[in-house]
Order: C-alpha cells, then structure tokens, then sequence
C-alpha cells in the first residue's frame, strides 16, 4: 500500500511540479479547515436554537438538538407544536437514517467491489455487473430517501416560522426555506434569531402573542 502512495506521489509531482502540488494540497487543506469551521459554528447555532424554541415552546428533551439526527426528531417535533400531529419528527428521523444507511451501505460496497477488482478477486464481468446494478439500486433508494427527508424538513421549517415567527411568519418561512438551498449556516443563523421570540402556540396550550386559528377553518396548504 506504502509503494501505491510512494508511486502515485512521484506521478503528481512529475506531473505538476513540487510547488505546483505543494500549493494545491495547502489550498486543499485551508478549504477543508474553512468547511469544518463552518460546520461546527453551524452545529452549535442549530443546538442553540432548537434547545431555545424546546423550552419556549414547552417542548421536553430540549438537548436532543446537538445530537446528530436527533436534532432533525426535535425539528420535527416542533413543528407539530399546536397542532394534532405527533408524527414529523418520526417521519424525518426515519428518511434520514435510511439515507445515512444507504451512504453507507454504497460506500462500504464500491470500496470492497473496488478492492476486489484491483487484486483480480473478480474477474467475471457477469459478477461484476451484478455488483454495479446492486449499487445503483441502493443510489437510487437513497437518493428517494433523501429527496422525502428534505421535502418533510422544508414542511417542519414552515410550520416553525408559522408559530414562531408572528405576523411576518410567511416572510420567514421564504428565508428559511430559501437559505437551506443557498446557504445552510443562515438557516440556522435564522432560527436562533426565531428562537428568541414568543410562539403562538406552546405544547398544550395556544399562547396570547398572537390569535389562535379558529378550529373549524380550512386550508388548502400542503404545510398545514
């Protein structure tokens, strides 16, 4: 394995030059430091809004926002907050771990198929074949996975903004919504401002900040 490194770093630097090669790994490295900053400030903002919007909103196990995964169960717990439904929470925490498994699973899987391939433990291009119509099965299984974790998240951000976010809740609903596409730490940025506002409704009871809805309105909106 040493002497497959040792071969493709001489191959590199034959390539681009040792300082050509030197700049682009101290590029590399900056950027990867810049994304691990970034996701840890987004992580702490994320846990900080949703621990906040918990105790506001008289929500238990506020903590559960800084654990991974769990904190996508509290989102979506959340956004239940003043309403029959008790299921969002379940039902994002149930795409992302298919999703999470599914990764997994199909990086594990090329990894090995990848390996075998290089030793000659597969020759056969039937097997082999086989192998790659498996994998793209499982992509494909993820990739729906994935779509309906983040569609049900989008629905649990809008109905958050609604109860949070007063009367201009449809105004951060759009922000919320929008950012989550572009620019991920600004949603989080968001809730924790949101956080820090009286909800409409509270776990249990419908808080004076603002007019409950009347019981028997209806609403076309898929969100509601």
């Amino acid at each position: 394995m040493e002497s497959l490194f040792s071969s493709m770093w001489n191959e590199l630097v034959n390539e681009f030059g040792v300082e050509t090669l030197t700049a682009l790994l101290v590029v590399y490295g900056i950027a990867i430091a810049a994304a691990l900053l970034v996701g840890l400030v987004g992580y702490i903002l994320y846990g900080i809004a949703l621990l906040r919007m918990a105790k506001r909103a008289g929500v238990k196990n506020g903590w559960l926002g800084f654990i991974p995964l769990a904190s996508e169960w509290l989102l979506g717990r959340l956004s239940d907050v003043g309403s029959a439904r008790r299921h969002s929470g379940a039902r994002i925490l149930t795409c992302g771990l298919l999703t999470f498994l599914g990764g997994g699973i199909i990086t594990v899987w090329s990894l090995s198929i990848s390996a075998a391939v290089a030793t000659g433990a597969i020759v056969d291009e039937t097997a082999l074949m086989g192998h790659a119509f498996g994998i793209l099965l499982f992509s494909l299984l993820t990739v729906v996975a994935s779509i309906c974790m983040l569609v049900f998240y989008c629905m649990a951000l809008y109905r958050v903004a609604q109860n949070f976010g007063g009367a201009n809740a449809s105004i951060w609903a759009l922000g919320l919504i929008l950012s989550l596409f572009f620019f991920q730490l600004a949603t989080f940025i968001l809730l924790l401002i949101l956080s820090g506002k009286t909800p409409m409704h509270t776990e249990g009871n419908v808080s004076v900040a603002a007019p409950a809805p009347q019981s028997g309105a209806s609403s076309d909106s898929v969100f509601q």
